[in-house]
């Protein structure tokens, strides 16, 4: 067995977690960390930061060298059409994701209401406010876009 076949085991099985519930265990990672005594929650905030940062590195390199040959962007996109792939790479700036004020606006029977939808944001925004970095409106910081840009026009 080799390590990709390690990691495309069967989703079925019990000990897979769902999108659902890995979003959940991060939004409760992320509040636990806003209750630490600020010198704790600056060393978790930093880890938290620094290995995004390095994600974002090494995504944006694995895209710009799939889009760069014709079977790698093909594979590309088919990759982006799982919901966990397609919520990292948006969450980096790595690809355009729609704007989801335009999308509730556009499917929305009635004046949609105060709450906006949530949209996948960057961590630097989960862990510190929206307020936290220079962003548009998806929340991803202007040094975050990609290669393909970001899709909320803010920047």
């Amino acid at each position: 067995m080799t390590m990709l076949d390690a990691h495309t085991r069967d989703t079925d099985s019990p000990e897979v977690e769902t999108l659902e519930t890995t979003a959940a265990r991060l939004d409760a990672a992320v509040a636990a960390i806003s209750r630490l005594d600020p010198d704790s929650r600056a060393v978790a905030e930093e880890f938290a930061l620094a290995l995004d940062a390095l994600s974002r590195e090494a995504l944006t390199t694995i895209v710009r060298a799939l889009r760069e040959d014709p079977r790698g962007k093909e594979l590309l996109f088919d990759l982006v059409d799982d919901p966990a792939v397609r919520m990292l790479l948006g969450m980096h700036g790595i690809i355009r994701m729609p704007d989801p004020a335009a999308t509730a606006e556009a499917t929305a029977p009635a004046p949609a209401a105060s709450a906006r939808p949530v949209a996948f944001v960057s961590l630097e925004s989960l862990l510190r406010g929206p307020s936290a970095a220079p962003t548009g409106a998806c929340g991803t910081g202007a040094s975050a876009c990609g290669p393909e840009g970001c899709g909320c026009g803010g920047h």
